[in-house]
């Protein structure tokens, strides 16, 4: 395989790094050594772009701007992420992480959020049932048309009761009142039996990191708060009630750990309170 990268600078040879630019025109080839900041890479179908981006990353490896473990290449299908995978294997670099974006959204949102629903795989045969119940000049449009039709909408974060007055020129594969009774009772079924698709694991991914987010900053200042400010207890109050307000205004179902902060939290403050005042009677001991 030849030369076999993962760690951090030092551990490729020059001439392995060189290696992963053979055959790259001068438009690849910068592309591929610029190894940190964004790079949008345009061009047809058949003209590189996937060999330019795998050997970008294998660059970025074997130069040691960062380690195997920390790139994640997103792609849009399986097939992409697998090849992608067997051509990062074939410059010797083991441990980058492929996926789709759909399933590293997924990961990291079960990660965020444990007691999220079952994922539902395919929508076809839940929109094929539905579909069978349309009137007869509709009931055989293909499922894919209808599937892409919800994706268009959840994609812009439309719902069964926006998507009608969202339309704008966009057109339905058939009439908007039909698309929006599909896309309600789809929505429905969903709810009725704790089910999230593909498109609903992006959007809560977003939520459950902002949430995520939110939290952590409150932790922070209630790891910052001094005992001996004498607005201490108000401001342990406050800051209290803030986790406690963020927590209920997410699901149970989605951040179900939040609502286990307030326990942990007293205790993690009174342990504070206890070393620091610790602290302050062996320094008043230690006193002449």
């Amino acid at each position: 395989m030849g030369h076999q990268y993962g760690g951090r600078a030092g551990s490729a040879t020059l001439d392995g790094a060189r290696g992963i630019l053979a055959g790259l025109d001068p438009e690849q080839r910068r592309a591929v050594e610029t190894v940190r900041g964004p790079v949008c890479i345009l061009a047809g179908a058949g003209s590189g772009k996937t060999t330019t981006i795998t050997r970008r990353i294998a660059y970025q490896v074997a130069t040691g701007a960062f380690a195997a473990g920390e790139i994640l290449a997103v792609t849009f299908t399986d097939k992409a992420a697998g090849e992608m995978r067997a051509r990062l294997q074939a410059l010797g670099v083991g441990g980058v992480r492929a996926r789709t974006f759909h399933a590293s959204a997924l990961r990291q949102l079960h990660h965020l959020a444990p007691g999220i629903g079952e994922i539902l795989a395919s929508k076809a045969v839940w929109l094929r049932q539905l579909a069978n119940a349309l009137p007869k000049a509709y009931r055989f449009r293909p499922v894919a048309d209808l599937a892409a039709e919800i994706e268009w909408a959840k994609s812009r974060r439309l719902t069964p009761d926006t998507y009608a007055e969202s339309l704008g020129d966009h057109e339905p594969p058939i009439p908007a009142d039909l698309v929006h009774r599909i896309f309600r009772r789809y929505e429905d079924r969903k709810r009725r039996e704790g089910r999230i698709d593909f498109e609903d694991a992006l959007e809560l991914l977003e939520e459950a990191a902002e949430a995520h987010e939110e939290i952590s900053a409150l932790l922070e200042e209630l790891a910052d708060l001094d005992p001996d400010d004498p607005d201490f207890d108000v401001r342990l109050r406050v800051l209290r009630e803030n986790v406690e307000r963020h927590a209920e205004e997410e699901e149970r179902e989605l951040f179900p750990y939040f609502f286990d902060l307030d326990e942990d939290l007293q205790e993690e403050v009174a342990e504070r309170i206890r070393d620091r005042r610790a602290e302050l009677a062996a320094a008043e001991d230690d006193e002449p």
